[in-house]
């Protein structure tokens, strides 16, 4: 565990590499106190769990001067680009993990325990991966083959950034109804992968060629279904249960159907005051309607 005042007196502290550390969580807030962080290195350690809670389902408490909204562990980290937690053992990540760090462009998730990745995981830092000098890693995860994942083929479609593109062609799901897609299609998808260099693509500032050597997981087949991969599979034949609650689709850009650049609400306050307005709105409506 890191204790709170660790990082007191380091307000221009640009990179903070706190790699293998066997860490298992992290404060909320922790890194408050370094705004100025560009960088930030959590990979190999333990790390379940990150969270941030979304702002309180109850208008009337949003409206008080000392309503709280949720705070994420990278609270106040306005001006990380990079950060990495690859090799962790993150199983799922909450929707708004990602609204407090607006600038982030290179982010490693690789090495996980991810059961899926959502659009809605990464709309704050969405037009950041689109740009050319962007980098997303979230290769060697366990991701369920379904419709949630539809993005990666929306992101591999609109990125400016090749060496990105190729990245996603190693992402793999694990199918657990072999029998919903035809036999071709299958076997298609679990061709011999491409060979791909260890640690290809990867944040090699956070490595050390000594003791920190990257290996690939090739356990293909599990108790209840087999990887394949991705974009071989197809988007055509990613199943979509009915339960499924987050959106499955990218929707047009925020610019045409009017909404507000996601990097103005980078801070909890922000999102407050979104609320508000939102809160705003709908009481006009009802005067209206009235």
């Amino acid at each position: 565990k890191i204790s709170e005042r660790a990082f007191d007196g380091l307000n221009n502290l640009k990179r903070l590499n706190l790699r293998h550390n066997r860490l298992v969580t992290l404060e909320k807030g922790i890194f408050i106190v370094v705004p100025a962080l560009k960088s930030l290195y959590l990979n190999d350690n333990q790390l379940e769990t990150l969270t941030y809670n979304n702002f309180l389902p109850i208008w009337d408490n949003l409206l008080k001067d000392d309503s709280v909204l949720g705070i994420s562990a990278f609270d106040g980290l306005n001006n990380l680009k990079r950060l990495n937690l690859r090799h962790n053992r993150l199983v799922t990540l909450e929707k708004g993990i990602f609204i407090v760090v607006p600038a982030l462009k290179s982010l490693y998730l690789n090495d996980n325990q991810l059961e899926t990745l959502t659009y809605n995981n990464f709309l704050p830092i969405w037009d950041n991966l689109l740009k050319d000098d962007s980098v997303l890693g979230i290769s060697d995860n366990r991701f369920t083959c379904d419709c949630r994942l539809l993005w990666i083929f929306e992101l591999k479609n609109r990125t400016q950034n090749d060496e990105l593109r190729r990245s996603l062609q190693d992402v793999e799901c694990v199918l657990y109804d072999r029998n919903s897609v035809p036999e071709e299609i299958f076997t298609n998808a679990v061709k011999e992968k491409n060979d791909r260099v260890p640690g290809d693509y990867y944040d090699d500032a956070g490595y050390d060629n000594q003791d920190d050597t990257f290996v690939l997981d090739h356990r293909d087949v599990f108790d209840d279904g087999q990887k394949v991969q991705l974009l071989r599979f197809g988007a055509e034949n990613l199943p979509c249960p009915e339960e499924l609650s987050d959106p499955t689709e990218v929707p047009m850009s925020r610019e045409s159907i009017g909404m507000v650049d996601m990097g103005l609400y980078s801070s909890a306050s922000s999102w407050k005051l979104m609320a508000v307005s939102l809160f705003a709105m709908q009481t006009l409506i009802v005067a209206i309607l009235c």
